[in-house]
């Protein structure tokens, strides 16, 4: 209730940060709470954090404007005070989807770079397909972060796969593993 409130210590109903960053700085209050030559028109709008009676923070945005007597004098503070939790909740998805879709981004470029450096490496370029699959497959390995990567090509019948190169990350080697037919794997 507002009498409630109203007879609350400050620290009370404030977070430390709160009180610390507006209401004990005495540069802030300074340019807070107006005096009567620079009140004209005045008005603040401040982001706090004030705490709920069942012991939660709650982030609000108060709007804060002079009141003043016959003499123009400032007599005290009328102010709003709203709740935005709904918005900060939103805020901070938004900044999480932005992060991530940064990550994504930062990842599609690592790709398409990987795909440039295979793509205008000498082996490449030059038809040696050996060293060419040797480059994609540490090139791959690296950028995706693989342990294994291989490839392998089908003979022109479809009945046979033969690998060409197996790179193993972590001992940096590459191998040639054995034939695989279609009738010793009819699911391939």
């Amino acid at each position: 209730t507002p009498e409630e409130f109203m007879s609350l210590d400050n620290s009370t109903f404030a977070s430390k940060e709160t009180l610390d960053n507006v209401f004990d700085n005495p540069i802030l209050n300074n340019k807070l709470f107006p005096t009567s030559e620079t009140s004209n028109n005045w008005n603040r709008t401040l982001s706090l954090e004030l705490f709920h009676k069942d012991g939660t923070t709650i982030p609000v945005e108060s709007v804060l404007s002079a009141m003043k007597n016959r003499n123009g004098e400032v007599t005290g503070l009328l102010g709003t005070t709203r709740d935005i939790s709904l918005r900060r909740a939103v805020e901070e998805e938004l900044l999480a989807e932005q992060r991530h879709t940064q990550d994504r981004i930062e990842v599609v470029q690592k790709q398409q770079n990987a795909i440039m450096r295979i793509a205008l490496h000498p082996s490449v370029t030059g038809g040696d397909l050996e060293k060419a699959c040797k480059v994609a497959t540490e090139t791959i390995a690296q950028t995706i972060g693989l342990e294994r990567v291989s490839i392998w090509m089908l003979n022109q019948e479809h009945t046979e796969m033969r690998c060409v190169d197996l790179y193993l990350k972590e001992s940096h080697t590459h191998e040639v593993e054995d034939m695989l037919t279609a009738s010793d794997f009819p699911n391939y």
